[in-house]
C-alpha cells in the first residue's frame, strides 16, 4: 500500500491569511555581493519545518510600485 502525499497547509494560497505591507522598499545603500546565509555549509536534510501563519506577508511590486530609498 503506499501513501499518498497530503496537501501541505502552505498550498493554501488565500489573500486573506496575508498581512498587506504595501509597496516593496529598497535600500539602495546596500551594496556588495550577496551571499546566501547557509554558504559553506555541508548540506543536511530539513527537518521539522514548521510555518507561522502569523508571519505571512504581501507586497507590492513592479514598475512604478517599489519604492527606492
Amino acid at each position: 500500500m503506499v501513501k499518498q502525499p497530503r496537501k501541505m497547509e502552505s498550498a493554501d494560497i488565500n489573500a486573506t491569511k496575508f498581512f498587506h505591507c504595501g509597496a516593496l522598499v529598497l535600500n539602495t545603500r546596500l551594496k556588495g555581493p550577496v551571499k546566501h546565509a547557509c554558504e559553506g555549509q555541508t548540506e543536511n536534510s530539513i527537518q521539522n519545518v514548521e510555518f507561522d501563519p502569523a508571519l505571512n506577508e504581501i507586497v507590492d511590486i513592479g514598475t512604478n510600485i517599489d519604492v527606492v530609498t
